[in-house]
């Protein structure tokens, strides 16, 4: 009972973040809570990872990957920001709550007005 209650009230221990490779060699970041580790040092949805642990991202690489980005203390990636800028960032996994809804936003197109929302 107590880890259901801990799921369903969004209690998490991780670095924050989703992945998903966008092609075989090009891995971006899918989502981020905005109080865990990743989204309290800046990191956004859209970011290329370049290096993990010195692990070139790839498909071939799963395994690998899923050890750094899972499993362990701490790891360390180089982001390609979506300005084209690059910044290394060395994530720890942490306590937070997740915020399910991770954006809102009513986007006007053509004189209409769209509601966008993201729940995770």
């Amino acid at each position: 009972k107590s880890d259901w209650d801990n799921v369903s009230a969004g209690n998490r221990v991780d670095y924050g973040c989703g992945y998903r490779f966008i092609s075989s060699d090009d891995l971006r970041i899918s989502f981020v809570y905005a109080n865990s580790a990743a989204g309290k040092q800046g990191v956004q949805r859209g970011w290329r990872l370049l290096k993990v642990n010195d692990i070139v991202p790839d498909q071939s690489m799963g395994s690998q990957l899923n050890t750094a980005l899972f499993n362990s203390t701490n790891v360390t990636i180089l982001f390609r920001k979506n300005d084209g800028s690059e910044v290394t960032l060395t994530l720890t996994p942490q306590n937070y709550t997740a915020n399910f809804v991770l954006d809102k936003r009513i986007i006007n197109s053509n004189g209409k007005k769209i509601a966008y929302l993201v729940f995770n």
